[in-house]
């Protein structure tokens, strides 16, 4: 466009004069064209330099995201490991408590026994005085909660359930708003497993759910109802309970067992 308007002129004169155009009209139009020529190299030359930057600009963005795909890889299997770490650790010391939980209880259990006051002597010829008192209270003399507790949690380890279970129902029986209810039911629960009595197990871990959904037993007594779902084949069932265990537990031990069953399971 720029060359037209420029030749215009000369092209007139030339048309106009029957083609008999001087020597320095001609030198105009060479003139003329020797410019035209260099504004367009010079305007090849700017759109060839933007261009190298605009290619330049898109590698180092493709570099930046490349390097950010792999950072971000990278961190990904970082968090991945760090929660099964977590997991692992939590799990460990969880475990260190529940021994240092079994200590203070077992403290507890003494220190009850030596505050305890002496059972009355029976008149002659009568029978032994009875565990409980009037009103279900524990009669003078009778083991306390503690020691109901860690009577009956030592007889189931040293292989007498019945023995353990018998404690641990009077327990139940005598303080069922004790802090140690939650525990103490579980334990029972456990009195059936050791004699491979599963349903009833199963059915008293979830006792242990319902009752005291908020208690430290709760995530591992629903982890064990799954476990015998699982078990049983009902896997649809069981993979149901170990989510509902994450979701509502997700803090617990029994959680990260809980994930790692649901890997397991299709």
């Amino acid at each position: 466009m720029r060359l037209s308007f420029r030749m215009g002129p000369v092209l007139a004169l030339v048309i106009g004069t029957g083609c008999f155009a001087t020597r320095s009209d001609l030198m105009v139009v060479q003139h003329d064209l020797s410019v035209t020529r260099s504004e367009m190299l010079a305007a090849d030359t700017a759109r060839r330099q933007q261009l190298d930057r605009v290619i330049a600009t898109m590698t180092t963005v493709q570099d930046t995201l490349r390097s950010m795909n792999q950072r971000f890889t990278r961190f990904q299997g970082d968090v991945r490991t760090d929660m099964k770490e977590y997991g692992e650790q939590l799990i460990r010391v969880q475990e260190l408590l529940g021994v240092s939980q079994q200590q203070l209880q077992r403290l507890r259990a003494e220190l009850e026994s030596r505050s305890q006051l002496p059972a009355p002597l029976p008149p002659a010829g009568s029978a032994a005085v009875p565990a409980a008192g009037a009103g279900g209270a524990p009669a003078a003399g009778a083991p306390g909660p503690n020691q109901l507790f860690e009577i009956g949690r030592d007889q189931i380890q040293r292989g007498s359930p019945a023995a353990g279970r018998k404690a641990l129902s009077d327990f139940l029986e005598l303080y069922p708003t004790h802090d140690l209810a939650p525990d103490a039911l579980f334990y029972l629960a456990e009195t059936y497993a050791v004699e491979r009595n599963e349903a009833a197990a199963d059915s008293t871990w979830m006792q242990v759910y319902t009752k005291y959904p908020t208690s430290e037993r709760a995530a591992e007594a629903l982890y064990r109802h799954g476990l015998y779902l699982e078990n049983s084949g009902r896997r649809r069932e069981a993979k149901a309970v170990y989510e509902r265990v994450v979701k509502e537990y997700s803090s617990k031990g029994a959680a990260q067992l809980a994930r790692e069953r649901l890997q397991t399971l299709p």
